[in-house]
C-alpha cells in the first residue's frame, strides 16, 4: 500500500470534485500504476503547501503532481517527467 498526498485544488490535474472524490489527470495516472503493479494507492488530498511537509515528516510515501526545482531535488527523488506545464503572464 502507497499513501500519495495530493493539492485538493489544482484542475484539471488533482482536485475534489463536487461529490468530495479526489479527481484528475494525476489521479488517474498514479491509480493505473497501482493497477499495473499490484499495489493499493490511498489518496489523502490536502492544501498543497501541507503536502510537501507531511512527505518530508514520513506521514505518506509520496506528493503527486510536483514540478522538480534545484531545491526540492535535495529532498525528494523524481520520476521521468511525464508532462511540461509552462506558466507564463501575459
Amino acid at each position: 500500500m502507497l499513501k500519495i498526498c495530493g493539492d485538493r485544488h489544482y484542475p484539471p490535474f488533482e482536485f475534489l470534485n463536487d461529490e468530495g472524490v479526489f479527481n484528475g489527470f494525476n489521479v488517474d495516472l498514479i491509480q493505473a500504476i497501482g493497477k499495473e503493479l499490484n499495489i493499493k494507492i490511498i489518496f489523502h488530498p490536502m492544501p498543497w503547501e501541507n503536502a510537501l511537509e507531511a512527505v518530508l515528516r514520513g506521514e505518506y510515501d509520496a506528493v503527486q503532481g510536483m514540478a522538480i526545482s534545484n531545491e526540492r531535488l535535495q529532498n525528494f527523488d523524481f520520476s521521468e517527467e511525464y508532462l511540461v506545464v509552462s506558466h507564463s503572464i501575459f
